[in-house]
Order: structure tokens, then C-alpha cells, then sequence
């Protein structure tokens, strides 16, 4: 069973090895934490964007390590479980976004989702 869900701000610093949240999780069985698939668009969307920025420049240094950024998210992000945008969360999010509550739609899809 799945208690701890895991945002993209948390997945970022633990990809920087920030040493208070990697030994929290570190402390934790894997089979408890997981993330949503919202993390996931986040980080890749971040490396597609470097991608597109420099994929018409002569900068090819920075395009190869877009490419390097996007391939090293994947391969670390597949270590987590990982939990799907459905229908359910969909209306979920829906009665979320009614309340009127303050706070970034991404985080309520999230919210959603758990």
C-alpha cells in the first residue's frame, strides 16, 4: 500500500541528493512511495523544452545535454510506482476546481489522483 506520494519538487531534490529528504526516503520502503503521472509530464516537459530550445541553435552542447537530461529522468522516474490520471481523478479534480481552492492546478491533479 502506497503512503507517500512523491511531487516533482520533492523528485527534483532528491535527483540534486539533497541530504535531509534522501535520508527520509532512504528510511522509507519502496513499495510505500510512488509518484504521480503529473511528476512525470513535469520533468520531461522540462527537458522537452530544452530540447526545443536548442535543437535550431548552435549551442549543441546544451541540446546534447537536454537529450542526456531526458534519458537520465526516464531511466530514474521508472524506479517509481506510478499513478495514472483516470476518469475518477479527472471528476475529482473537477469538484477540487468547484471549491475554488488556492492553489496550482497541477497540484490538484495530484491531489486528484491520491
Amino acid at each position: 500500500m502506497t503512503q507517500y506520494i512523491l511531487d516533482t519538487d520533492h523528485i527534483t531534490l532528491l535527483q540534486k541528493l539533497h541530504p535531509n529528504l534522501v535520508r527520509r526516503v532512504a528510511s522509507i520502503d519502496p513499495d510505500d512511495t510512488a509518484i504521480t503521472i503529473i511528476t512525470l509530464e513535469e520533468q520531461v516537459r522540462g527537458w522537452f523544452s530544452v530540447i526545443r530550445k536548442y535543437s535550431q541553435s548552435n549551442q549543441y552542447e546544451k541540446l546534447i545535454k537536454g537529450y542526456q537530461g531526458l534519458r537520465d529522468v526516464v531511466n530514474y522516474l521508472s524506479k517509481f510506482k506510478i499513478f495514472n490520471y483516470t476518469l475518477e481523478a479527472h471528476y475529482h479534480f473537477r469538484e477540487l476546481r468547484e471549491q475554488k481552492i488556492r492553489i496550482g492546478t497541477q497540484y490538484l491533479r495530484i491531489a486528484a489522483i491520491s
